[in-house]
C-alpha cells in the first residue's frame, strides 16, 4: 500500500515523471472517493497501466510530474533551480507559517511536487483553504515501486568536479 509518506521516497528516486506517478499524486491530493480508491487498487492489481486506469475511471489526472504548471492545492513554490554539482533540481516550498522546505528531484516538476508534498506532510497533511491531502492508501504493486526506485538516479553518478549552481528564472 502506498501512502503520502511511502510515495515521497518513490518520487525522490524517480528518474523522470510518469503517468503512474501522476495517478498516485492525484489520489493523494485530489478528491477521489473511497470507491475510486478501490477501483484504482483493483485495476492496478489486474495489471492495467495508468492511462487505462484513468480511462476506466473517466478521469485523467493532471500531469503533476511532467509539467510545471500542474500545481497541487496548497503548493507554494518560491524558488526552483538546477544544481550542476548534483545534477538535480531543487525546489523550495513555503508553508503558511513561513517555514520553508527544500527538496531535490530529477526534474523541475518532480522537485516542485516533492517539496510541496513534504511541506504538506510536515503540517499533518493539511493544505491551504484550497484543498486537503488524503491520508489513505492506494496499492500500486511492489514491482512498480521497485522498478522506479532501482532505476539509476542522476545524483548516483560521480563525474568529477562539481559545477556551480545555475538559477533559472
Amino acid at each position: 500500500m502506498t501512502t503520502l509518506t511511502t510515495l515521497l521516497p518513490v518520487l525522490e528516486r524517480a528518474p523522470t515523471g510518469s503517468a503512474r506517478l501522476d495517478l498516485l499524486i492525484s489520489y493523494v491530493v485530489d478528491d477521489a472517493s473511497p470507491d475510486d480508491l478501490r477501483r484504482i487498487e483493483l485495476f492496478s492489481s489486474e495489471g492495467h497501466v495508468p492511462e487505462r486506469i484513468a480511462a476506466l475511471l473517466g478521469y485523467v489526472p493532471p500531469p503533476y510530474t511532467t509539467q510545471l504548471d500542474a500545481s497541487m492545492p496548497g503548493e507554494n513554490i518560491v524558488l526552483s533551480m538546477f544544481s550542476n554539482a548534483k545534477g538535480l533540481w531543487a525546489a523550495i516550498h513555503r508553508r503558511s507559517s513561513g517555514a520553508e522546505d527544500l527538496h531535490w528531484g530529477a526534474t523541475e516538476a518532480l522537485a516542485r511536487r516533492i517539496a510541496a508534498l513534504h511541506g504538506i506532510a510536515a503540517v499533518g497533511g493539511e493544505t491551504t483553504a484550497e484543498g486537503s491531502v488524503r491520508t489513505g492508501t492506494v496499492d500500486i504493486g511492489d514491482g512498480d515501486i521497485d522498478d522506479l526506485v532501482s532505476t539509476q538516479h542522476p545524483a548516483d553518478t560521480d563525474d568529477g568536479e562539481p559545477a556551480p549552481w545555475k538559477i533559472l528564472f
